[in-house]
C-alpha cells in the first residue's frame, strides 16, 4: 500500500498578510513533482458556517478529494456501458486529446504549451497517459508530474497547429490495429485543430495538417471520433424539461424541471448525428429546488416563499455530442449513449451525479493542475532509461494537503 502524508496550512486569508502575499499551492505542487509525488489539496470546513451545514459541506469536498486522489494515481472506475458487442466493439481504447496551456501574462509568468493524449485501455492497470514529445504511453501520474517545469520556446500558431497535427497522426498510427474512440473537447482543442470548428467537420472525414480532408478509413478501419461542445461561451444552452405534475391541485401548471438523459433536436432537418447530454441535480444542493430564486422575490407553486438571495447553486447546461466520423454499418445514437454513459463514474459520488465531462476528458482536462513551468533544466521524456537512483533518494507514496482553495471545482 502506498504512503501518504498530509499537512494542514493556514487559511486562505493568511496569505494576504503584506509579507505572505502568495499561495503556496503551486510551490507544494512542484517540490511534490520534483520528488515524486502528485497532490491533492482540499478546503477545511468553513469555522463560521453552522455546524450541519459546514458538516455536510466537508463530507462532499472530503469525498470528491479522495476521489480525485485516486484519480492522480491513475485509478479509476471506467464505465461500464449496456450496449452490448455489436453495437460497441470489445476491447475499445478510448483517447482524448487535450492541450495543455499557460500564457506568458499568466500567474506563472511563463510560456507552456503541451499537446496530450489520455487513453483507457482496457486490460491496463491505470489510466496511461503521454504528450507529444514521449515515445510510449506512461502511466497517468507520470504524465501528470512531466508537465512540471516545462517552459515552451515562443511558437506561433503554425507551429502549433502544426505540432498538434503531427501528435495526432503518431497517436492514431500507434492504435491503429485496435478498436478506439478518440474523444475531442471543441472549445479546447479547435483552436489548433481546425476540423473540429463547424465549418471544418465533415461527415466521415478527417482532417489534419490543414490540408483536404480524407476517409476516415484511411487513418484506420476500426477508428471513431466524437467531438464535444459544452456550455463554454454560451454556445449550447441551460437545460430545462417540463416537470411531471403529480398534485391535483396543480394540475395544468406548466412548471420547468432538470431532466437527465441523451436527447435528439427533433427538428427538421437536423443532422442525425448531434446528440444531447444532460446530467440531474447536484447532491451538492439537496435543498434547492427548482422554484427557488435568487434576484427576486418569489413564490413557488404552492405558495411557500422560495427566495433565497444567499443559496448558491447552477443549473446544469447541455452537452453537444457530435458523432463525426463512424465506420460503414455503424449506429450514431449507439455510439452517443456510450459517450454519454462515460460521464457517470461509480466512484464519483457514488455514480449519482454526472461528470461535467465524460470520464477521459474530464481526466485529460485536470491535467491543466501540474502545468506550473518554470525556469529548469530540459524536461526529461519518463519513456527514456534513466540512470539509477540512489537508495537514499528513493520516495515512494502520494502527498495530501489540506488547503483552502479558490477552485474548489476541480470535479466538476
Amino acid at each position: 500500500m502506498e504512503e501518504r502524508h498530509h499537512a494542514e496550512l493556514d487559511r486562505q486569508d493568511a496569505f494576504r498578510h503584506a509579507k505572505r502575499r502568495s499561495d503556496p499551492k503551486h510551490a507544494i505542487r512542484l517540490g511534490c513533482a520534483d520528488a515524486g509525488l502528485v497532490t491533492q489539496f482540499i478546503r477545511p470546513p468553513d469555522p463560521d458556517a453552522e455546524t450541519e451545514e459546514a458538516l455536510a459541506d466537508a463530507s462532499l469536498r472530503a469525498a470528491a478529494a479522495w476521489s480525485d486522489g485516486l484519480r492522480q494515481t491513475g485509478m479509476r472506475l471506467v464505465p461500464q456501458h449496456t450496449l452490448g458487442d455489436t453495437r460497441i466493439p470489445a476491447n475499445l481504447n478510448q483517447v482524448a486529446f487535450h492541450l495543455v496551456e499557460r500564457r506568458l501574462d499568466g500567474t506563472t509568468g511563463k510560456q507552456q504549451f503541451t499537446p496530450i493524449a489520455v487513453l483507457i485501455r482496457p486490460g491496463a492497470k491505470c489510466v496511461l497517459g503521454k504528450s507529444a514529445d514521449m515515445r510510449e504511453w506512461v502511466p497517468y501520474p507520470e504524465l501528470l508530474k512531466s508537465l512540471t517545469g516545462r517552459v515552451e520556446g515562443r511558437r506561433n500558431n503554425a507551429e502549433q497547429s502544426g505540432l498538434v497535427a503531427a501528435f495526432v497522426k503518431k497517436t492514431l498510427a500507434q492504435l491503429r490495429s485496435t478498436p478506439t474512440l478518440v474523444l475531442a473537447h471543441a472549445q479546447d482543442v479547435r483552436k489548433r485543430w481546425p476540423w473540429l470548428r463547424n465549418d471544418g467537420l465533415e461527415r466521415d472525414r478527417l482532417g489534419l495538417d490543414g490540408g483536404p480532408v480524407q476517409r476516415i478509413g484511411l487513418y484506420g478501419k476500426r477508428l471513431r471520433v466524437v467531438r464535444i461542445a459544452d456550455g463554454s461561451r454560451d454556445e449550447t444552452a441551460q437545460c430545462w424539461a417540463e416537470a411531471e405534475e403529480l398534485s391535483p391541485a396543480l394540475e395544468g401548471q406548466q412548471r420547468g424541471g432538470i431532466a437527465m438523459g441523451l436527447w435528439r433536436p427533433g427538428v427538421p432537418g437536423d443532422s442525425d448525428r448531434v446528440f444531447y447530454s444532460t446530467t440531474g441535480k447536484s447532491g451538492s444542493q439537496p435543498n434547492l429546488t427548482n422554484d427557488d430564486a435568487k434576484l427576486t422575490p418569489h413564490t413557488n407553486a404552492s405558495g411557500n416563499n422560495a427566495y433565497r438571495p444567499t443559496a448558491n447553486a447552477w443549473n446544469p447546461h447541455l452537452l453537444e455530442l457530435t458523432v463525426a466520423c463512424l465506420q460503414p454499418g455503424d449506429d450514431a445514437e449507439a455510439w452517443a449513449a456510450f459517450v454519454h454513459q462515460q460521464r457517470f463514474s461509480e466512484d464519483y459520488r457514488a455514480g449519482r451525479e454526472g461528470l461535467a465531462l465524460p470520464l477521459i476528458l474530464h481526466l485529460a482536462r485536470l491535467a491543466d493542475d501540474y502545468a506550473l513551468p518554470h525556469e529548469i533544466e530540459e524536461a526529461v521524456d519518463p519513456t527514456e532509461p534513466q540512470a539509477e537512483a540512489a537508495p537514499d533518494d528513493t520516495l515512494s507514496g502520494q502527498l495530501a494537503f489540506d488547503f483552502d482553495l479558490d477552485d474548489a471545482d476541480d470535479d466538476e
